[in-house]
């Protein structure tokens, strides 16, 4: 088994992010974390993960 590491979002996570989201879009839907359908386009999601990682840097 790997390490687990926490890190704060980068932008150059934002592929990867999107197609663990994608993929694992049913499982957070059902546990309660429904995001709707514009979550899932790749332009708004880009932009939320930009926005993220502004905020984390404020």
């Amino acid at each position: 088994m790997s390490d687990i590491i926490i890190k704060l979002l980068e932008k150059s996570d934002a592929q990867e992010l999107f197609t663990f989201e994608l993929k694992n879009r049913a499982f957070f839907e059902r546990v309660g974390f429904p995001r709707g359908d514009n979550y899932y386009e790749l332009n708004n999601f880009n932009t939320i993960i930009k926005e993220s990682v502004e905020e984390q840097e404020k």
